[in-house]
């Protein structure tokens, strides 16, 4: 719900100085836009979702796919976009696609991939390639500079500030949370109620 993603965001603003970077975030009223301001303005990142919302809100199925850090940001992604949207989603460890998922991509399957800015990059980028070589659409979820090669076919690139690897993970699910809560207000879906779900679990 709105609250929780807030809350998300907050605690991920919280963890920022005790990586000695200090990131402000602001997310306007109507969702719309996320912007991230790094001291003296040395980096602002501005966000648009409507787009980027639009191709998810219109497929029935999608992928999330990283490596190592990202293969867990993708995960919590993935679970937020099912739970909001009630759009199929399913997060991969990258290095598993060619183990049968790479059969189900094609123009009607987005994939959303995360690439942090470590030395696992070319993996990453080739990862890329194998999904837009059977046309299937990709978002890049990333803390890249802008201008690296391979990045620049992809359909969406989402960029947030460079930070340390401990940090990276969180700052990059801040534009997926945003995201799923773009696709579920697209789609018509309660974000503040989803379905079949409970606040709080007491049976198991």
């Amino acid at each position: 719900d709105r609250m929780s993603m807030w809350k998300m965001g907050m605690a991920r603003v919280a963890l920022a100085p005790l990586a000695g970077i200090a990131i402000d975030i602001h997310v306007t009223n109507d969702h719309d836009a996320l912007y991230f301001n790094a001291p003296h303005n040395e980096f602002i990142f501005y966000w648009t979702a409507y787009g980027f919302a639009g191709l998810l809100a219109q497929a029935s199925s999608a992928f999330y796919v990283g490596r190592v850090r990202g293969h867990h940001v993708a995960l919590e992604a993935a679970q937020k976009m099912k739970e909001v949207s009630y759009v199929h989603a399913e997060a991969y460890a990258a290095a598993e696609l060619k183990h049968g998922p790479l059969a189900l991509v094609g123009p009607d399957l987005p994939s959303v991939v995360v690439i942090p800015a470590d030395d696992l990059v070319d993996k990453n980028l080739a990862t890329i390639s194998e999904i837009r070589a059977r046309s299937g659409p990709v978002i890049a979820v990333t803390d890249l500079p802008p201008g690296v090669a391979g990045l620049d076919d992809v359909a969406t690139v989402l960029r947030v500030p460079p930070a340390p690897p401990e940090v990276a993970p969180v700052l990059l699910g801040v534009p997926l949370q945003l995201l799923a809560h773009r696709v579920a207000q697209l789609l018509g879906r309660d974000v503040d109620r989803p379905r079949n779900l409970a606040k709080s679990v007491t049976v198991e």
